[in-house]
């Protein structure tokens, strides 16, 4: 027998060996987890054995055993002591042993909030509060089988009770779903998993169930056709995880079924929604449908009604990805009938169903969010509808009358490309909150913002509206006015006083409309008086950008203390920002005064105000910050961003030096001389330090990369155009220390010197320091240190040396600027990101204009390498210079100079006897060479000679000589005895008998004398 706990001791310690005590007793009580579950023995049973007495319990008694049956699969010692001291009646029924006035008086009659209800002993409801019930079951059995003699019960709602058991659905419904007069089972949020497909015998032939609630577990699946659900009016899946094929048979099993709501169920993802159901012998009893979140797929059905054949009350079927145009008479088929209608979030298309003329009971309409054509629909009578939303389609034309729809409460028509003008609405006395931003209206007529009472957000920014502001810009209860992003310019009206909840307020011009992004030429206008402005106490945000706006920055905005976000830049304010008030502008966050004439100091009360984290006066004559007597008393630790550029400064503010989460500062423009200096290397938080455009000198490696540097969070740092600045030479150490820098610009540098060797930037995005001065060489594996590069533009600087040859296979670079340098060696293969690049931006994204002598060819014909030059070396010769052939010269041939296009031949006399030679030889003594073009000069033939170099031609030896070799240098003179009476003879003839030749040189020979 389970033992009945007490009640809690107010003492702790007393508590405390109760609760010992308590737990160890029922934990001796309760069965061995290998017991049966039928061998327990409940109190109710008498003599404490059920098994005999099973015969004899009558139907009150086998409803408690029923409930009792909870404690024994799924009840703890420790719950057991919590319930007892919660004072619920769970403890009571779970160790209840009397008779039936006993148990009468503990299970009365059903009444409000009860968690059980009995009629005459027989529990005819149950509703336990998982906070006085928290069961945790084993998930190996079924739960409490004796549940199914509860056969008087008509409700069950145990939502929650099983969330700690991760059990399988089947253990939990199936003696629920039996019970003969259940009409309501509610099994909501418990972490039910698996699939409900178990069934009972003879279920579908007695069909009970009304209502069934299985929402918020972790289902897989629902089968219920094994189950009797004929009769089955509501039927609640949302937030599981269904998955596979919506069931068609679903159209026959639940003809009675009104209520479907399966909604945030996106493993259903792919899935169609079934036509069966919305046909003519289909569920013909839905009323509401919710299958929102998903995902499911196709078309919408089609036909004669709501949705299909179906009179539907509620469509949700918003956030899936439907496709194609929705049913075109969605909204006429039975107007009398329908009340809530949710498309959004999907990929239809097509023109919005038209309205019917008397949507009497209409009082939803979402349509966001997809890809519709088409005018919004009309309205001429819909009484009830409070929400109007097509927004974010690609809508036309322009904003229907929406008086047919008196009772709208929020109206959005914002991301469409409606045009014209936004009608007068103050027949809208209802609405609270319209958007109609991102369209291309033009114009905003009458003063009907003011005259709509409730009206609180209005949101017409991003459009096309001109003029000045509105006369009367809000009602008394308008919390939000966004008009920014237009082209209104002008004064601010002094009605602006009675917007006295007004919250946000943007007027903010837009210089992008006009297609110059331009805020010149603006029309002076005013701010208002102290007196309007000092009413606005709510305000949180103020834009007022661009309005042309002229006089002196008011004072009376920094009394404000609500105030967050202020906007007042690119107007014509002059004078000086004033002192903050003790107690003013403690919510201030972000304030922009940039684009202005304000001239003075930034006050120390700004920036100092206790939540401050952004500050932009750029472009305006400021001349200082305002420092403070004693630095250590000063705290800017809120302040994030802060931009000076475009002023007068000519000292680095000290005072910054106290904001030490500062993570962007500017100032770029001003006229700051001298070094930078050494605190800026503490600050820590900084990621962007632009300092372009000043007159700041000295080395960077003595502030940027110092050994007490700790700019590890650097992402940019920008120097252009500080002459004065340089390096500290190749070698620079603690370079590698800024790990995070993705942005490096020193153009114009001056005299920056040698690059730094190596580069050791892994994040490094883009260098740009084009006329730095940067001399020496490329580091080697410069392109392998810096794999995040994108940008370099190194051009107008005097680097010499090859370029790396490691740019070939980088993987992400595109723009590289190598112009006007003194580069030599060969050009090497760009890599085919900045290839793909050129091609697309017809080569812009590169330049090698006199980037220094290379020698051809080049990789490749691509525009990438336009503005490379190149030229063949001597020997070579090739098209247009050899650009993408460098052939060398044939023998025969030459190129005495670089860049010859094709290579010359040797003249006659000369020739050449090995490719790439750079000139021609002469033939040598007793040779020549007749031809042009020849890798080989010949010997003279006998009977001639060739004394000098270079002959083209051998001479005859002349009469009385002979030449009898070849290749011979001169002729030789005929022996006397001998003679050759003419030219070119290889061999002197002898004199014949009877004459003689007695000197040299004979050409014949005289006759013996008589």
């Amino acid at each position: 027998a389970m033992p009945r706990p007490p009640r809690l001791s107010s003492s702790p310690a007393s508590s405390y060996r109760v609760a010992i005590a308590l737990a160890s007793a029922l934990l001796c009580a309760l069965p061995s987890g290998a017991r049966a579950s039928w061998t327990y023995q409940p109190r109710i049973c008498p003599f404490g054995d059920c098994a005999a007495a099973e015969p004899s319990l009558v139907p009150w008694q086998r409803d408690v055993r029923a409930l009792q049956a909870l404690w024994r699969d799924c009840g703890t010692a420790f719950m057991e002591y919590v319930l007892g001291g919660m004072n619920s009646i769970w403890s009571d029924v779970f160790t209840f042993d009397g008779d039936l006035d006993a148990w009468i008086a503990l299970c009365p009659a059903k009444s409000e909030g009860a968690e059980i209800g009995c009629v005459d002993g027989r529990v005819r409801h149950l509703a336990p509060t998982p906070a006085y019930l928290p069961l945790a079951c084993r998930n190996d059995r079924d739960v409490a089988p004796e549940l199914a003699d509860l056969t008087e019960v008509t409700r069950i709602d145990m939502s929650g009770v099983f969330a700690r058991s991760n059990l399988d659905v089947n253990l939990v419904a199936e003696h629920l779903l039996e019970l003969p007069n259940l009409l309501d089972l509610d099994l909501s949020r418990n972490k039910l998993t698996g699939e409900l497909d178990r069934g009972c015998d003879g279920c579908a032939s007695r069909p009970r169930v009304r209502t069934l609630h299985l929402d918020n577990n972790d289902l897989t699946g629902v089968d219920l056709s094994g189950w009797g659900v004929a009769d089955l009016e509501e039927l609640y899946l949302g937030n599981n995880r269904l998955s596979g094929p919506l069931p068609d048979n679903w159209s026959s099993s639940l003809k009675n079924l009104k209520v479907l709501s399966a909604a945030q169920n996106a493993e259903l993802e792919g899935s169609v929604l079934p036509a069966s159901w919305f046909a003519s012998d289909g569920m013909i009893a839905l009323e509401n449908i919710d299958m929102t979140g998903c995902k499911l797929a196709g078309s919408l059905p089609a036909g004669a009604g709501n949705l299909g054949e179906l009179s539907l009350r509620t469509i949700m079927l918003g956030a899936n990805n439907f496709e194609g145009d929705a049913p075109p008479n969605l909204l006429i088929a039975h107007p009398e009938r329908l009340e809530h209608v949710d498309l959004s979030g999907n990929h239809l298309t097509g023109p919005i169903p038209a309205a019917h003329a008397g949507l009497m009971w209409l009082t939803h309409l979402d349509v966001s969010d997809n890809k519709m054509t088409g005018s919004p629909p009309l309205f001429t009578n819909a009484p009830l509808l409070s929400r109007y939303d097509v927004s974010e389609n690609s809508l036309d034309g322009t904003v229907p009358d929406m008086c047919g729809a008196p009772g709208i409460t929020g109206l959005y028509l914002n991301d469409n490309k409606l045009t014209g003008a936004l009608p007068d609405m103050s027949c809208l006395t209802t609405l609270t909150e319209l958007d109609a931003s991102v369209n291309k209206l033009t114009s905003l007529t009458g003063d009907w913002l003011g005259s709509i009472h409730r009206l609180q957000k209005v949101n017409v920014a991003d459009n096309q509206l001109t003029g000045e502001p509105l006369a009367v810009l809000c009602g008394q209860l308008m919390k939000t006015l966004n008009l920014g992003k237009n082209m209104l310019r002008g004064s601010i009206p002094e009605s602006v006083g009675n917007c006295a909840m007004l919250e946000v307020l943007n007027l903010s011009f837009d210089p992008s409309a006009l297609g110059d992004g331009s805020f010149d030429d603006a029309p002076a206008g005013t701010m208002p008086t102290a007196d309007a402005m000092s009413k606005l106490t709510k305000l949180t945000s103020l834009a007022l950008s661009g309005l042309g706006l002229q006089g002196e920055l008011p004072a009376s905005i920094f009394a404000l203390q609500n105030l967050r976000e202020l906007d007042l830049s690119h107007n014509a304010l002059t004078g000086v920002v004033a002192e903050v008030p003790p107690g003013s502008l403690v919510e201030l966050r972000k304030i922009n005064l940039a684009g202005n004439k304000i001239a003075g100091a930034v006050p120390l009360s700004l920036l100092t105000l206790p939540k401050l984290t952004s500050v932009d006066v750029s472009d305006n004559a400021l001349t200082s910050v305002e420092e403070p007597n004693v630095l250590a008393d000063v705290d800017l630790a809120t302040i994030v961003s802060i931009n000076l550029a475009d002023n007068n400064l000519v000292v680095f503010p000290t005072v910054l030096r106290r904001a030490s989460g500062l993570k962007i500062l500017d100032l770029t423009r001003n006229s700051i001389a001298g070094e930078v200096p050494q605190w800026l290397c503490q600050s820590s938080a900084l990621q962007m330090l632009l300092l372009g455009s000043n007159a700041l000198s000295g080395g960077l490696h003595e502030w940027l990369t110092s050994t007490a540097a700790k700019l590890n969070e650097l992402t940019t740092l920008t120097l252009d155009n500080n002459p004065g600045v340089h390096g500290p030479g190749a070698d620079w150490p603690g370079l590698e220390r800024l790990e995070s820098l993705r942005n490096i610009r020193i153009a114009n540098a001056g005299s920056f010197g040698d690059f730094p060797v190596p580069l050791p930037l892994p994040n490094l995005h883009t260098f740009h320091a084009p006329n730095a001065g940067l001399t020496g060489t490329l580091p080697g594996d410069m392109f392998d240190t810096a794999p995040a590069l994108q940008r370099l533009d190194l051009s107008g600087n005097l680097l010499a040396g090859a370029i790396p040859s490691s740019v070939s296979t980088h993987a992400v670079l595109t723009h590289l600027f190598l112009s006007d340098n003194a580069f030599d060696g060969t050009f090497p293969a760009l890599p085919a990101t900045v290839l793909a690049r050129a091609d697309a931006t017809d080569g812009t994204s590169v330049n090698f204009t006199d980037a220094g002598s290379f020698r051809c060819p080049l990789p490749e014909n691509r525009s990438a390498y336009a503005t490379a030059t190149c030229a063949c070396g001597p020997g070579f010769a090739g098209p247009d210079g050899g650009r993408f052939a460098c052939v060398a010269c044939e023998p025969g041939t030459f190129a005495a100079e670089g860049g010859a296009s094709v290579c010359e031949v040797c003249d006659a006399g000369s020739f050449s006897n090995h490719t790439g030679s750079t000139g021609c030889e002469p033939c040598a003594p007793g040779e020549f060479q007749a031809l042009l073009g020849r890798a080989a000069c010949e010997k003279c033939p006998k009977g001639s000679a060739s004394a000098d170099a270079g002959a083209n031609a051998c001479v005859a030896c002349p009469a009385g000589s002979f030449a009898d070799d070849e290749g011979a240098l001169a002729c030789a003179a005929c022996e006397p005895g001998t003679f050759a009476a003419e030219g070119g003879a290889s061999v002197c003839e002898v004199c014949d008998a009877g004459s003689f030749s007695n000197h040299t040189g004979s050409t014949g020979c005289e006759p013996c004398a008589p």
